[in-house]
C-alpha cells in the first residue's frame, strides 16, 4: 500500500505495481490505481492507494446481539466487528473477510436494531484501515437485491445510519444476506 501522506515517488509505485523498468503516471496501471482513467493525474492520486483487489461484494452470516441501552432492550442481528469505538462485541460473519468500501475503508458493522416491536435503524459502520478516501456524505448498499442508500451520521466520521424508512431484512440468525457496497 502507498502511503497516505509524505512523498510517493515513481518507484514506490512501481513496486506497489509489482512492476519492472519505467513507469509514468500516464500508464495504464497507475491510472487504474489512481483511480483516475483520463483528464490530469498526479502522485497525490495516488495516497492510500493499494494494488491489492479489496472485494466490495460479499455475504453476511446473520448474528445477533441483545443489549440494554437508551431505555430499551434491543436485538441487534447482523454483522458487528468490535472496535474501540463500539458499543457491541462481535456477532455474525462475512465473506469474503474483510469486505470493503470502493474507497478502501474495511466494513467493521453493518446491522439493523429492533427496539422491543418496532425498527430503530440500520448501521453501517467503516474503518479506516489504508488511508483511502472516506465513504462520501452516503453510502449506497445493495442486500439481497433491494438497494439502499445510507447516510453519514453528523456526529461520527465513520458512521452511517439508516432510519425506519429503510426495508427490514430477516431477523434470524444463521440467515444469509448478499451484499454490495458502493
Amino acid at each position: 500500500m502507498l502511503p497516505s501522506s509524505g512523498v510517493i515517488s515513481l518507484l514506490d509505485v512501481r513496486t506497489e505495481l509489482s512492476g519492472s523498468g519505467a513507469v509514468t503516471l500516464n500508464d495504464a496501471n497507475v491510472r487504474t490505481l489512481a483511480a483516475k482513467p483520463s483528464g490530469i493525474i498526479s502522485l497525490a492520486d495516488l495516497y492510500g492507494k493499494s494494488a491489492i483487489n479489496k472485494p466490495t461484494t460479499g455475504n453476511i452470516t446473520v448474528g445477533a446481539h441483545y443489549t440494554f441501552e437508551y431505555n430499551d432492550n434491543l436485538d441487534l442481528y447482523g454483522y458487528n466487528l468490535t472496535i474501540s469505538n463500539n458499543l457491541y462485541p462481535n456477532f455474525g460473519s462475512i465473506t469474503p473477510s474483510p469486505l470493503y468500501h470502493p474507497g478502501g475503508w474495511q466494513l467493521v458493522s453493518y446491522h439493523t436494531r429492533y427496539a422491543g416491536f418496532y425498527f430503530d435503524d440500520t448501521r453501517i459502520i467503516f474503518r479506516n484501515t489504508s488511508g483511502g478516501t472516506a465513504p462520501g456524505g452516503s453510502v449506497t448498499v445493495v442486500v439481497n437485491g433491494v438497494s439502499r442508500t445510507i447516510a453519514r451520521s453528523s456526529s461520527d466520521a465513520d458512521l452511517w445510519l439508516g432510519g425506519i424508512q429503510i426495508a427490514v431484512f430477516p431477523q434470524s440468525t444463521g440467515a444469509q444476506w448478499a451484499m454490495s457496497i458502493s
